[in-house]
């Protein structure tokens, strides 16, 4: 083996987990709330604070979707089965008793 075929082997072992970890898409959190995003706004606030404390850094680690019903109770199955299909990674319902049991 030549001089040129060892540093090309050693660049290419070095670039691998860069181009794995480049192909593996980030989670995706699901808020699902039954009022707005003003009114949850504290809400985000929070969580956003709680996963942060954990490492866990928007935009970095994990990607997000926001489903917000606007007072409509009746949507909120609809939302849910929305952010499902999006394949979120775990949902979060925010504000109400009937967002969580919709999610």
């Amino acid at each position: 083996m030549n001089r040129r075929e060892v540093i090309t082997l050693i660049s290419g072992a070095a670039a691998w987990p860069l181009a794995a970890r480049a192909q593996t898409p980030s989670p995706i959190v699901g808020y699902l709330a039954q009022g707005t995003p003003e009114g949850t706004a504290a809400w985000l606030v929070a969580v956003r604070k709680g996963l942060a404390e954990g490492g866990l850094v928007e935009g970095r680690d994990f990607s997000s979707e926001f489903r917000f019903a606007r007072y409509d109770a009746d949507r909120l199955p609809g939302l849910a089965v929305d952010l499902v299909q999006r394949r979120v990674a775990i949902i979060v319902a925010l504000d109400t008793i009937a967002a969580a049991r919709a999610a």
